[in-house]
């Protein structure tokens, strides 16, 4: 069949390398990235990193626990079988005291995502997100200045049934923030 047939159909090579990579492991995708310009707009598009989260559900095998008082960091098994191992060797040096000596307090991780503040001289530093393997942040607005003088905690969400959006929560010991008031009948 010839180019110019009106039955044929020319498909956009971006579309197909969207579809191709969007299937791929994520370590897969990561690397493809270095091949062309072209695969290096898809993957780093939104669009794409929604697609690629509903083909390459994550599945949680277990879970990372880090021990204050030593910051040593500890694995488990979900299921209550054998614990898995640290899937990236650089993530064994990972502790609160190699963050701290950087200057950054890490707040929480989700999904590869880290939340993090800055250590300062100010009693209080705003936060960022972190994506460790881009080095790309984003700085979180300032919660209210009402806020500073009480503790305040920050939480990093994620549902990707509902959205494949994260959200960051700001959790007050100061009771007047409580979005829900037990004391109001």
């Amino acid at each position: 069949m010839s180019p110019s047939s009106p039955s044929a159909v020319e498909v956009p090579s971006d579309l197909i390398a969207f579809d191709i990579l969007s299937r791929l492991p994520a370590k897969s995708v990561l690397r493809f990235k270095c091949v062309c310009k072209q695969w290096l707009a898809v993957a780093s598009d939104s669009f794409f990193l929604d697609a690629h989260t509903r083909y390459n559900p994550l599945t949680v095998s277990g879970f990372l626990v880090e021990d204050f008082a030593t910051t040593t960091i500890s694995t488990f098994s979900v299921d209550g079988g054998e614990s898995p191992a640290i899937p990236d060797p650089s993530l064994s040096s990972l502790n609160r005291r190699s963050a701290a000596s950087n200057g950054i307090f890490v707040w929480q991780s989700c999904n590869g995502l880290v939340l993090c503040t800055t250590r300062s001289s100010q009693p209080r530093s705003s936060p960022f997100l972190l994506n460790p393997t881009t080095m790309q942040y984003r700085e979180i607005p300032d919660p209210p200045a009402d806020l500073y003088p009480c503790k305040y905690w920050f939480i990093l969400l994620f549902d990707p049934s509902t959205s494949f959006q994260y959200r960051i929560a700001c959790l007050s010991s100061n009771i007047t923030h409580a979005a829900f008031d037990p004391t109001a009948s």
